[in-house]
């Protein structure tokens, strides 16, 4: 009985990864008061810094 459901594999590169990030995501984490550049961001506050790291699977896909 066939499957209803077939998995895709969606396959990004790093590049297209980092340019997407750039475009949606730190817009808003700059207007949250983050400061760095991919890979970290920072967040000083009154009594801790907020730390934003991203990391990549180096095997691509996470």
């Amino acid at each position: 009985m066939p499957s209803t459901y077939e998995a895709r594999q969606v396959t990004h590169t790093r590049a297209d990864m980092d340019r997407e990030l750039k475009a949606s995501v730190v817009p808003w984490l700059r207007q949250q008061g983050f400061r760095g550049s991919l890979t970290h961001f920072r967040r000083p506050g009154p009594d801790a810094i907020d730390l934003l790291t991203f990391r990549f699977d180096p095997r691509g896909g996470g």
